[in-house]
Parts: C-alpha cells; sequence; structure tokens
C-alpha cells in the first residue's frame, strides 16, 4: 500500500512537475511570438510614418518651386518676395504665391519631424513679414528681405530633400535676424563663428541667371535672389549656365 501511494505521488508530482515546464516554454513561445508580433507592428508604422514624411515633403518641395519659379523675366525680382515699389500685378502675383504656399503647408506640414515644422514654421513667418506694408522700412533693407527669405526657402528645400531621402539633412540654424545691421543677406558669405549657413556657391552658381550690362558700362550678375553682387566679375568666376 505504501508503494503504491509512493507511486501515486511521484506520478502526481512528476505531472505537475511536466505540466509547469510546458506551461513555461508555452508561454516563452507566446512571449516571444508576441514581441516579434509588437517589433513588426512597430517597423510597419515607422516605415508608414516614414512614407507621409516623404509624401508631405515632395509636396512641399514642388510648392517651394512654385512659389520662387516661373516669374517674369526680370532682372530684379525682390517686389515678388517684399512690398517695394511695384505694380498692382506685382502685388497681385506675391499674394497668390504666398497663400498658395501656406495652403500648401497647412495640408502637409503636420506629417513632418517636429524640428522641420519648426523651420517651415520659420518660414511662414518670413512670408508674412515680407507682406506687411512697414512704410517706414528702408528700400535696402527689403531687398535684403527678399534674399534672406529666398535663402532661407533653399534652406528649407534642402531640408526636406533629407526627410525624402535625397541628401543628408542640414544643421539647425535660426531664422534670419531681420534687425540686423548691414546689407549682406543670410546665408551669403557668413563671417566665421556666425550661425548661419554658407550658401553662397548656391547663390553664385546655380542661381544666377545672367549679367546686365547698364548703359553707363557697370556690369552686375542677377539671380531670383534680385542683384547678388556689386561687379565687373573677373573672369575665373563660375558663370551660369546660358548667360
Amino acid at each position: 500500500m505504501t508503494e503504491m501511494l509512493a507511486a501515486l505521488l511521484g506520478a502526481l508530482v512528476g505531472g505537475g512537475l511536466s505540466a509547469w515546464v510546458g506551461a513555461r516554454q508555452t508561454a516563452k513561445v507566446l512571449s516571444h511570438e508576441t514581441d516579434l508580433a509588437a517589433t513588426e507592428r512597430k517597423e510597419a508604422q515607422r516605415a508608414d510614418e516614414d512614407r507621409r514624411r516623404a509624401f508631405a515633403a515632395d509636396h512641399l518641395i514642388a510648392a517651394l518651386a512654385d512659389f520662387t519659379s516661373a516669374l517674369p523675366s526680370d532682372a530684379d525680382r525682390t517686389p515678388y518676395f517684399v512690398r517695394v515699389s511695384a505694380t498692382a500685378d506685382v502685388h497681385q502675383n506675391r499674394e497668390i504665391r504666398a497663400s498658395a504656399l501656406l495652403q500648401a503647408g497647412s495640408s502637409h506640414v503636420h506629417a513632418l519631424p517636429e524640428d522641420l515644422q519648426e523651420r517651415w514654421d520659420a518660414l511662414v513667418w518670413m512670408v508674412r513679414f515680407g507682406q506687411l506694408r512697414q512704410p517706414d522700412r528702408a528700400e535696402e533693407l527689403r531687398r535684403r528681405d527678399a534674399s534672406d527669405l529666398l535663402n532661407y526657402v533653399e534652406y528649407v528645400r534642402r531640408s526636406l530633400r533629407a526627410v525624402a531621402g535625397d541628401e543628408p539633412m542640414p544643421a539647425r540654424f535660426p531664422v534670419p535676424e531681420v534687425r540686423r545691421d548691414g546689407p549682406r543677406p543670410w546665408g551669403f558669405r557668413p563671417e566665421s563663428g556666425q550661425d548661419e549657413p554658407d550658401l553662397t556657391d548656391w547663390q553664385l552658381a546655380d542661381r544666377l541667371v545672367g549679367e546686365v550690362r547698364f548703359t553707363s558700362g557697370e556690369v552686375r550678375w542677377f539671380g531670383p535672389n534680385g542683384l547678388v553682387e556689386d561687379l565687373p566679375r573677373d573672369s575665373s568666376g563660375a558663370a551660369p549656365a546660358g548667360a
């Protein structure tokens, strides 16, 4: 009788131990599968977020291109970006372009990373600032405002291209300070230690549209930013294609 009880007890203990081991193994398998499923969901969500960001960036890049391109063939395009003396058609054109850009931002900027949203918001501030009448602001500063805006557009465009996967993300720079002294545009030949990107090559090469020779004999180079540099320009400088 004692042997039967011992055998029964052994069977019960052995069965319970086997069941416990099996339950532990099953729990480990289920935990692994749960973790794997959670990881796959996170990767899928991350890929979906990357696609949405790239989609938004592509649309905003196109909006920036529409904002800065296809202007009339005036050498001085400043009036299209800030309030200086111009015809009613020019003012209307500027307002239409600004409205279209702001609408594109309201439709897509929410999908961008937070730091890039801040850069877009700064750009919107600059666009709105350029639309203000500001009757006491000197015309020289208004023209600098236009160059600042277009250079900041290029900075934001490069940031958007990084989100779209085409370029490295530019470092973070503060918005141009409109109360600073001097006529030099933001991003054009910055001195050492200044907290702004160096877009000089972009201005003097890709963005030049040609030289203008005045009746006085003076030669100046112009681009979408308006006057780029008082020259005559030496022959060693990079000339724009088709100039």
